[in-house]
Parts: C-alpha cells; sequence; structure tokens
C-alpha cells in the first residue's frame, strides 16, 4: 500500500532487488581499507486504488494510479589510518543517488544496473 495524494492510497505488485557487499583490508597495524557497495531497485505496478471512507476504512475506486520504479546505488572507498589513539586520518571516495521514475519502461534488472549511474552525491573529503 502507498499514499498516492490526500485520501488515496494504491496497491501494487512489485519486484525488488538488493545487495550489499562489503570488504575490509587491514594491511597494517592501524592501517583499514574498506570498500563497500550497496543498491536496490523497486519495480511496482499498480493494481488498485483505494480512498479512505467516512468510517476510516479503505473503499475502492476507479481512480488511474501509475506504475513508479525507486533506485539506489551507494559506493564508498575508504581510508583510514590510525595516528596515534583518538586521532585518525580518514581518506574517503563515495558516489551514488536515488531516483524515482513514474511509467518505468525498463524491467527491474535493467532498473539495477542503471543504478550503477546515478550520481547525486559525489563526495570526496579528507577529517
Amino acid at each position: 500500500m502507498k499514499w498516492i495524494r490526500g485520501k488515496q492510497l494504491g496497491s501494487f505488485s512489485k519486484d525488488q532487488v538488493t545487495a550489499t557487499i562489503g570488504m575490509n583490508w587491514f594491511p597494517a597495524e592501524g592501517h583499514e581499507i574498506r570498500l563497500r557497495t550497496q543498491w536496490y531497485t523497486i519495480n511496482a505496478k499498480a493494481e488498485q486504488s483505494y480512498n479512505i471512507g467516512a468510517n476510516g476504512r479503505l473503499v475502492m475506486d476507479n481512480v488511474l494510479i501509475k506504475d513508479f520504479a525507486a533506485t539506489s546505488f551507494a559506493l564508498q572507498l575508504r581510508y583510514h589510518y590510525e595516528i596515534a589513539p583518538m586521532s585518525d586520518l580518514y581518506i574517503c571516495y563515495s558516489r551514488g543517488g536515488y531516483d524515482y521514475i513514474e511509467n518505468p519502461d525498463q524491467d527491474t534488472v535493467g532498473l539495477l544496473g542503471n543504478s550503477t549511474k546515478l550520481r547525486d552525491s559525489i563526495r570526496y573529503w579528507l577529517s
């Protein structure tokens, strides 16, 4: 069930793929290299529209609702060096993003492949 607007909700069938891959490597005392990637894709097909009735119960209606898809991708490569206790150096590269698509024209696997191109968030920083 997904809220559409006002008192309108919709039911959807969905295909969903999620994955997380991570690796930590400790090449020497006080050094760490971490790679982590995470993504998900939801491809939802509209089934039925509902309205919240006067008594608070859902009532079916014939309002047209749209299919949608949501996809997200995140990648982080991080180097951590412990200079001394409570003194750390981090060098990090991260990128990723989120996309919400109305009436998607791709299947779930195609959306998953395209999620790696998302670049809403690209950061480089030292702390």
